[in-house]
C-alpha cells in the first residue's frame, strides 16, 4: 500500500517545495518553475533557485522516468522468456 502513496507523496513534496522558494511563475499561457519575468534584479525576493528547482523537479524525471520504464520492460521481457523455456521443457 506504501508504493501506491508515494507519487502523491513525491508529488506534494515538489510542489510544497517549489512554492516555498517562491518558483512558480507565469508563462505566456501557463505556469512553471522559472524566474520572475516581471522582476527586476534589485526588487527580486524569490525564485533564486530557480534554475536548480527545474533541474531536480523537472528536468531530472522527464530523463530518468523513461529510462526506468525501459529497464522495467526489460526485465520484464526476460522474466517470461525464462517462464517460456520453463515451461516448454
Amino acid at each position: 500500500m506504501a508504493w501506491l502513496e508515494l507519487p502523491i507523496i513525491f508529488s506534494m513534496i515538489d510542489a510544497i517545495t517549489i512554492l516555498a522558494k517562491k518558483a512558480f511563475h507565469p508563462n505566456v499561457t501557463y505556469c512553471f518553475i522559472g524566474a520572475d519575468p516581471t522582476c527586476d534584479d534589485l526588487d527580486c525576493d524569490g525564485g533564486t533557485d530557480a534554475k536548480v528547482l527545474f533541474i531536480v523537479f523537472s528536468a531530472a524525471p522527464l530523463i530518468l522516468l523513461p529510462c526506468v520504464i525501459a529497464a522495467t520492460m526489460a526485465i520484464m521481457y526476460q522474466a517470461v522468456l525464462a517462464q517460456k523455456k520453463k515451461l516448454q521443457m
